[in-house]
């Protein structure tokens, strides 16, 4: 009677089966902690990020709020200028009056002597009168051009000083955009990255600027160099000016799974 001997495969394979299950748990495991982790960092980093966001917000409106003070104290001052500007110019134009007067005055006196002169009963006293009125005249006459050329670079240096606040003010009413945006890193085990971006934005000027747009450039390294791993444009519309406004929802999506290291934004408006 011959025994037969059955190969023990049946027993070792369900034995490797359940060895494989059980490291696969393991890596599986792992995985989801380390992901679990990295969140938990990211939501730190966006909680700092959004009260740095705050603390901008707050800045913003504290430098609009000067850039107004400014261009009221620049405007009262042009007011009050060219006021003295108009008041200046009158007394010139009196003063031109009075010269003329003096000049006429002049003219009549040295005719009277050169008549006085031609006579047979010159009176000498009489000439003597005439001749210091006209002394007199003449002093006058260059006092008054002494005012007149006062007046004249007085006036001069305060069209200078208008003309140098109204550049100001031209300067302060310019559209100027300026922003403060963040972004968070949305990275999947499998397939492209993606960056959603927030913040506030501001137009400093008075003026509106037209047909306003943001561009976001995402790279691989820090500070702005390495290559570049998304661009993306947000249509901004008219902005106010003075004005503080929130960025509509915008999203960068990348064409790589490399995440990215650092961004920049651009304005541009009409």
């Amino acid at each position: 009677m011959s025994t037969t001997r059955r190969p023990r495969l049946s027993i070792a394979l369900p034995v490797v089966i359940l060895v494989l299950l059980g490291a696969l748990l393991a890596y599986v495991y792992m995985t989801d902690t380390n992901a679990i982790s990295a969140a938990n960092r990211r939501e730190s980093i966006l909680s700092a990020e959004l009260a740095g966001a705050n603390s901008t917000i707050a800045s913003l409106r504290g430098k609009l709020a000067a850039s107004n003070n400014t261009i009221a104290a620049a405007d009262g001052q042009i007011t009050t200028l060219q006021g003295q500007i108009a008041k200046d110019n009158g007394k010139i134009s009196a003063d031109n009056a009075t010269i003329s007067g003096l000049q006429s005055q002049i003219r009549s006196d040295t005719n009277q002597i050169s008549s006085l002169q031609s006579g047979l009963s010159m009176d000498s006293a009489k000439i003597t009168g005439y001749l210091s009125q006209i002394s007199d005249d003449q002093s006058e006459l260059q006092s008054y051009r002494q005012s007149v050329t006062d007046l004249q670079g007085e006036v001069d240096s305060d069209q200078t000083q208008v003309i140098s606040l109204q550049s100001q003010v031209a300067m302060l009413s310019a559209a100027s955009l300026v922003g403060s945006f963040a972004s968070t890193v949305n990275c999947p085990l499998v397939g492209n990255c993606s960056y959603p971006i927030i913040g506030p934005y501001a137009n400093f000027g008075a003026d509106t600027a037209n047909a306003a747009s943001v561009t976001f450039t995402f790279y691989s390294s820090s500070n702005s160099t390495g290559q570049v791993l998304c661009t993306t444009t947000v249509a901004l519309g008219s902005v106010q000016g003075r004005s503080l406004n929130a960025l509509p929802a915008a999203t960068c999506s990348s064409s790589s799974g490399t995440a990215a290291m650092s961004f920049s934004w651009s304005f541009s408006h009409s």
